[in-house]
């Protein structure tokens, strides 16, 4: 693995080690671990220059079971008709508009459950 690679994982990790996302505990009887994997992905400058490479650890959904490892689902996102909007409005009114990427957005919620 290139070593860009290595130090986004890296990077990643001490993210979340940093922000207390998760403990390690025993397995309770009976339980299956959600499966996780890395996603990677090479951020890119209005220009096509490469930003940073990011690595982003991610649960395989898809093995939970409804009512063992989750009762519902959210997931925060925008409505393209309200991001439309937005846009519009900016244009019409001449503001600047500026892009953040906040790299541990969801790390940060609160969870009651246990997973």
């Amino acid at each position: 693995m290139a070593p860009e690679w290595n130090i986004a994982i890296a990077d990643e990790l001490k993210s979340i080690t940093d922000n207390g996302t998760w403990e390690i505990v025993n397995l309770p009887r009976g339980r299956t671990p959600v499966k996780c994997r890395c996603i990677f992905r090479v951020k890119r400058g209005a220009a096509g220059e490469v930003i940073r490479y990011k690595a982003c650890l991610v649960a395989k959904g898809f093995t939970q079971r409804y009512g063992i490892d989750y009762l519902e689902t959210f997931a925060l996102v925008v409505k393209l008709t309200s991001l439309h909007i937005i846009l519009a409005l900016a244009a019409a009114r001449n503001y600047e508009i500026d892009q953040t990427d906040i790299k541990t957005a969801y790390l940060l919620g609160k969870l009651e459950e246990e997973i």
